[in-house]
């Protein structure tokens, strides 16, 4: 059995007894995304997938008669999880956390320091930190710590700043350019949210950034009930490409932030778009090509670009 699918049936098997006698307890599900979506499942390992999804439904239906016992999942990625998790009654309390503010950096910092450089001001290292997340935060205290280690003395201010990932400041005119396809991503993304079923819970125009990193960020809240139809995933594809038609209005051009990687504003919108053409039956004609996955979208796509 392959070691990712025989760990999601162990939290099954290993989640349910304790609280099942009648102790009050909290079960965090990490990666809760790798459960996986019944709508995309496909290849050789689908029957058992969806086994372990109806496995793992069974177990929160169960959950709420048990008094005491509180389900938490956690994701970067909520889009890829199986809207029957997330209906009233299962895990239907979301809660979009962003990444930390400039108070909330230092709090992080402080917390991994542990005691050490109580009498600093950590504010430049936690503005130099802009757009990091929890994680990054924490590393960086780490290298830090062990710079400090290796030398055999306490950690310094300077460990911290030695250890921030590389940046970049940009110009004025390189920030403006960051901000408008944030700004087209905030407004465009209002307009349709009764059928697309995403709204912008967080924007982000970084001026401060990591060495071939975004220099923003936007991020959405979907919805859950609302049927995929033409309307719906055009409605989408839109609010996508809205951050590009917000340079060329700005700008009479639009720069290569929308693509260029996987998860970017571009690839997103070719795979939805193929998807309905290949997949869905919401195209010119109806047909199915291909499973509604990426990978499997976009070999359909290279076969066969008049798609």
């Amino acid at each position: 059995m392959p070691r990712d699918l025989s760990r999601r049936r162990r939290v099954e098997t290993d989640g349910s007894p304790s609280c099942e006698e009648g102790f009050a307890c909290i079960l965090f599900i990490d990666e809760l995304d790798s459960f996986g979506d019944r709508e995309t499942l496909d290849g050789r390992n689908e029957q058992y997938c969806r086994e372990v999804i109806n496995g793992f439904l069974e177990c929160l239906d169960g959950a709420e008669e048990r008094e005491g016992v509180v389900v938490v999942g956690a994701t970067n990625l909520p889009d890829k999880i199986d809207a029957a998790i997330r209906r009233p009654g299962r895990l239907d309390r979301h809660v979009v956390i962003p990444l930390p503010d400039l108070e909330a950096r230092k709090g992080i910092l402080r917390h991994h320091l542990r005691g050490a450089l109580q009498e600093e001001d950590l504010t430049e290292t936690a503005e130099r930190l802009q757009g990091a997340s929890g994680a990054v935060i924490e590393q960086v205290v780490r290298d830090a710590r062990r710079k400090a280690r290796t030398e055999r003395r306490d950690p310094l201010i300077g460990d911290l700043h030695a250890s921030l990932p590389a940046r970049v400041c940009l110009t004025d005119d390189a920030h403006r350019r960051a901000c408008i396809p944030e700004a087209g991503h905030a407004v465009v993304g209002c307009l349709p949210r009764a059928v697309s079923g995403t709204l912008p819970a967080d924007v982000w125009a970084f001026r401060d950034v990591a060495a071939g990193g975004p220099a923003g960020k936007t991020v959405f809240q979907r919805r859950s009930g609302i049927v995929g139809t033409k309307v719906s995933y055009l409605a989408e594809i839109t609010v996508l490409l809205s951050g590009l038609a917000a340079e060329e209005i700005a700008f009479g051009s639009h720069s290569d932030g929308g693509g260029g990687s996987d998860g970017s504003d571009l690839q997103r919108a070719t795979v939805l778009a193929t998807a309905m053409e290949a997949s869905l039956g919401l195209g010119r004609q109806l047909a199915y090509l291909a499973a509604h996955s990426d990978a499997e979208i976009l070999d359909r796509l290279r076969a066969d670009v008049s798609l």
